[in-house]
């Protein structure tokens, strides 16, 4: 009987610690979330990823040349499709344009946390829906094995 309370004992030790341990963890998140230092830090690291800069280069070619391709002037007509392709690519891997962007980031940041705590905003459950299955599918694809034989 010794044994087994000793056991349980240390089972509830262990739990005991572990909870204060994730509380003490919880409350670095919350205040990490609260000033801003998640947040930036995560967009750092985002703006920092080459598939991301990529990603943005691609997007902002397709609207750049739609946009001209509406007003009536077709770069691809002109020959000079390459050489706008190539000035958005180096405005978007500009430092300037970096800093904008997190600067926007921390802009967004900051009006989320005006609107959780003002006082005259009513208290709702805060809901993050994250659809991440075309990354997932598109590492499967990458993938050299799984991705020939997972459609």
């Amino acid at each position: 009987m010794t044994t087994l309370r000793r056991f349980l004992a240390t089972i509830c030790f262990v739990l005991g610690l572990t909870a204060l341990v994730l509380w003490g963890a919880s409350a670095l998140v919350v205040r990490s979330v609260e000033d801003g230092t998640l947040v930036t830090g995560i967009a750092q690291k985002v703006v920092a990823q080459p598939r991301f800069t990529n990603l943005i280069t691609e997007r902002a070619q397709f609207v750049v040349t739609g946009r001209l391709l509406e007003n009536g002037v077709d770069l691809e007509a002109l020959g000079l499709k390459g050489a706008m392709d190539n000035v958005v690519a180096a405005v978007v891997k500009s430092d300037a344009f970096q800093k904008g962007l997190l600067t926007a980031v921390d802009g967004a940041r900051a009006d989320f946390a005006d609107q959780l705590t003002s006082p005259e905003s009513e208290g709702q459950p805060l809901i993050l829906q994250l659809d991440v299955s075309a990354a997932i599918n598109q590492s499967i694809a990458d993938t050299p094995v799984l991705g020939n034989i997972v459609p």
